[in-house]
């Protein structure tokens, strides 16, 4: 026979246990959250900081084209620009609605310090 003394030390101790259990589940639980946190952040910071920029050029237009991306939400349009440098080395930009309406195939361009200049009329080559 088991004594009565023991069997509400046993249930005391089963409670504490359990209680004890939750708060351990709990502490895992959070802290598994802040490490997933801040993986995300870490990975959006590093993909933002990383992000290509293009390079000042200089060079003739060329090809140009323009499409749209399309998704969910709707189309938004991209405008290109295909541009040969004197080494015939080629690259592609990204430009405005407005500089591609300007552009045409044949121009000189270049971009210094963010800002694009089209030369006044398509080079003969």
């Amino acid at each position: 026979m088991v004594s009565r003394k023991f069997r509400r030390g046993r249930k005391k101790h089963s409670e504490n246990s359990e209680e004890a259990c939750r708060k351990n589940h709990f502490s895992i639980l959070s802290a598994l959250i802040i490490c997933v946190l801040i993986a995300v952040f870490t990975i959006v910071a590093w993909k933002a900081c990383n992000r290509p920029s293009t390079p000042d050029y200089e060079g003739v237009i060329v090809d140009r084209w323009a499409g749209y991306f399309e998704s969910d939400y709707g189309a938004r349009p991209y405008f290109r620009l295909l541009i040969e440098d004197d080494k015939r080395g080629r690259i592609t930009v990204s430009i405005d609605a407005d500089t591609y309406h300007r552009s045409q195939v044949g121009m000189r361009v270049s971009r210094r310090k963010g800002k694009i200049e089209l030369g006044n009329q398509p080079t003969k080559r």
